[in-house]
């Protein structure tokens, strides 16, 4: 059994969002440390519909530029250990279409 294929079965909720990136939607705007004149943080609280894991981003209400990003991950979506890509998901998906579709083609041949 490959490191990716054990992951999803430990993890099946997860394995989209390694692939394909998480399906963010904002929850919640505030702004934080209004500071000289009007001035302030911006923050923006999103949460992936799939996973679960939540991401916090801080802008400048000034520059309107991303200040800091942080993510809070749900139990279990973090590799201890391990690294798997996209491409290392990618391809573990494949294989296992490409030998789903030889069974079935073989099924319709017998």
């Amino acid at each position: 059994m490959s490191m990716v294929e054990a992951y999803v079965l430990d993890h099946p909720e997860f394995q989209m969002c390694r692939e394909f990136g998480h399906a963010m939607r904002p929850t919640h705007r505030d702004y934080i440390g209004k500071a000289s004149g009007s001035a302030f943080t911006l923050l923006k609280k999103l949460k992936c519909r799939s996973c679960g894991t939540k991401r916090i981003d801080e802008y400048s209400s000034v520059t309107r530029d991303l200040i800091r990003r942080a993510y809070e991950y749900p139990d279990g979506y973090l590799l201890v250990g391990m690294t798997m890509s996209r491409h290392d998901m990618r391809s573990w998906n494949m294989e296992r279409f490409l030998a789903e579709r030889a069974a079935v083609e073989e099924a319709e041949a017998a």
